[in-house]
């Protein structure tokens, strides 16, 4: 037999023995077992301007080419379902019968609770968020947040940093019988991922909450690092090359 030698470093070198045939070029093609398989089954969290709607058109198409069964708001001129509430069983249209759910990809307000009692038990959780100031500055540019509060059309942040907590005090003020449950400008994001808005300021609820969201998603996407997320995606998925490619949507600039 021939052997080849390891050096390791030590007084005793590790012998591994190989046969001639472990010379050839041939590649050992796993067994079925070892394959990877493609995940179909998945909730993507889409967090308010946060570049969510280009992963959403790549899940759609994956969804479409595999008549796979998604998740669809009851009005069908709706981008949301259920948000900024939580998800209720009138948000959205029920399933065939005896087939669940494969797919959401709309803007929802995360619940592990809810959203384990609608999608199947294999089902991944995704979900996408961005750099803070520059979430800030599309937030407020989408939402018209600086008219809104009375901000300086020019300089709206800097507007909004000379008192943005009594800023958020007033607008979250309860108005003609309805309370806003979240703040344009404080934590939008994790909002979305379920954080009330109520408990924002506490750190041991806030650091526990983020705990559970690690364990309970696969993947969450950065948009500064898209293409390095739809990397990761496409292998934690067990995805075709062809199934991650994308087309940008809804890029604007902004004056301030």
């Amino acid at each position: 037999p021939k052997f080849s030698y390891i050096d390791m470093g030590r007084a005793n070198a590790d012998v591994m023995a190989t046969s001639p045939s472990d010379t050839s070029t041939d590649v050992v093609e796993p067994s079925d077992s070892e394959k990877c398989k493609e995940k179909t089954r998945f909730a993507f969290v889409k967090v308010h301007k946060a570049g969510g709607t280009t992963p959403q058109a790549v899940f759609q198409r994956f969804g479409y080419r595999r008549h796979l069964h998604f998740v669809l708001p009851s009005r069908s001129s709706d981008v949301n379902v259920g948000w900024p509430h939580l998800m209720k069983p009138e948000d959205y249209l029920p399933p065939i019968p005896g087939q669940p759910f494969d797919l959401l990809v709309f803007h929802t307000v995360y619940n592990r609770q809810i959203f384990r009692s609608l999608m199947p038990n294999n089902t991944v959780y995704l979900a996408i968020v961005r750099e803070p100031y520059s979430h800030l500055k599309s937030v407020m540019n989408w939402f018209a947040v600086a008219r809104k509060y009375g901000l300086s059309k020019r300089k709206p942040v800097t507007s909004l940093m000379k008192n943005p907590a009594e800023l958020d005090r007033q607008w979250l003020t309860s108005k003609d019988g309805y309370k806003q449950p979240f703040s344009w400008t404080r934590n939008f994001m994790s909002y979305d991922l379920g954080l009330p808005v109520a408990l924002a300021s506490d750190d041991n609820f806030i650091r526990d909450y983020v705990a559970q969201l690690d364990r309970d998603f696969l993947l969450v996407l950065v948009l500064e690092y898209f293409d390095e997320s739809l990397v990761l995606l496409k292998r934690c998925m067990c995805w075709q090359l062809s199934d991650i490619f994308y087309k940008v949507r809804n890029v604007r600039a902004y004056t301030f």
